[in-house]
């Protein structure tokens, strides 16, 4: 893979990086969403960063409002068929809404992830204290979803609902640390360069 040097220039705008299973950056200083079921690449622009991470989220979201009704309403624990009813519908709009954002984005044709930075790569780009803070919140996450879940008495539907969010939050601590990892096993790994707005440098060899 190659990499580009770092040059300085006080006057580039530097624009934040988003991340996910799904999502890489390449040496062009693109951002881009690989959906592997369909093998189409698309470019997310800056200025919908914020609209595709909520797009991205679907699913933490959907599970999320599912245990919110099971918390706040006795009605949502005696139905729980109609609380999980309300958290399709919040997927599917979303997952509708999703498309129809990505439509709108400029497609790639055979794009390679493994000529591409991915998801790892840059988490292990931040500070370490900034990824342990995240490690730790979802640890309390997991731990608070699962306890909350017994102390409500769920029943057994509700409690795999909540398993499932736990799990999620496990999963993520896995990433964190693989990704802490990552960067004290390559202390030298510089992708600054994809913060550039202007990237025009030549290229060299990692």
């Amino acid at each position: 893979m190659k990499q580009k040097d770092r040059s300085a220039g006080k006057n580039k705008t530097q624009t934040s990086m988003i991340g996910g299973f799904s999502v890489y950056h390449d040496d062009k200083n693109r951002t881009i969403y690989y959906n592997r079921i369909t093998k189409r690449a698309f470019v997310i622009k800056p200025n919908d960063f914020n609209t595709f991470q909520t797009y991205n989220m679907r699913i933490f979201l959907t599970l999320a409002v599912i245990i919110v009704l099971f918390s706040f309403s006795n009605t949502f624990l005696a139905n729980p068929i109609f609380a999980i009813g309300i958290g399709v519908l919040v997927f599917a709009v979303l997952q509708i809404k999703f498309n129809g954002f990505l439509n709108r984005c400029t497609s790639i044709a055979h794009f390679d992830t493994k000529r591409a930075y991915g998801h790892i790569q840059i988490l292990s780009t931040e500070e370490a204290k900034r990824i342990i803070l995240k490690v730790i919140l979802f640890i309390a996450l997991a731990v608070l979803v699962v306890y909350n879940s017994y102390a409500q008495h769920y029943n057994a539907l509700s409690l795999v609902i909540s398993w499932l969010l736990a799990i999620y939050a496990a999963f993520q601590v896995i990433v964190l640390l693989a990704a802490l990892n990552y960067k004290r096993a390559h202390p030298d790994l510089d992708l600054s360069f994809l913060k550039e707005a202007q990237p025009k440098r030549k290229n060299a060899k990692k």
